[in-house]
């Protein structure tokens, strides 16, 4: 941009320094790249070497690696399952659950009478999800609607 009668002018600047370090401190410490393995010793405290990748301590057989959650979206187990790794408990609409516990007991402030998110079965939904625990059309279309959403995201 130039401005109409200012003056203008290109400066170079170089720098040039010198630096001493008067002490320094160095650790020795476990860096997991990618997960990848030979042995035990090369994966991290609560993982275990399992055909060539680093993965947690009890983690299912099946070629070394749990399958992704998003494989098990819709089947029985995946409320417990998401929980185990760390994602929390199920919302609305997500399902398999099989306690109560795995479901967030969340509430519709608008709809008070629908009661708590609990883990129940709604009809033409093969396993159980996430829903209001007031068992009725309305609930369960609701449901059914975040379940649908849920299986197609």
């Amino acid at each position: 941009m130039h401005l109409e009668g200012a003056p203008s002018k290109t400066f170079f600047v170089e720098a040039n320094t010198h630096y001493q370090f008067n002490r320094w401190r160095s650790w020795i410490t476990k860096i997991e790249f990618g997960g990848w393995c030979v042995d035990e010793g090369d994966c991290m405290s609560g993982q275990e070497c399992r055909n060539g990748v680093c993965v947690p301590e009890g983690t299912p057989e099946n070629g070394g690696q749990a399958p992704a959650l998003e494989l098990l979206k819709g089947t029985s187990g995946y409320c417990a399952e998401k929980i185990a790794r760390g994602f929390g408990t199920c919302e609305i609409g997500k399902g398999g659950c099989s306690s109560n516990a795995e479901c967030r007991a969340d509430s519709n402030p608008e709809k008070p009478e629908w009661g708590t998110v609990v883990c129940r079965g709604v009809s033409g939904i093969d396993v159980n999800i996430c829903c209001y625990a007031n068992n009725t059309a309305e609930t369960n279309s609701e449901c059914t609607n975040f379940y649908n959403s849920f299986m197609a995201g």
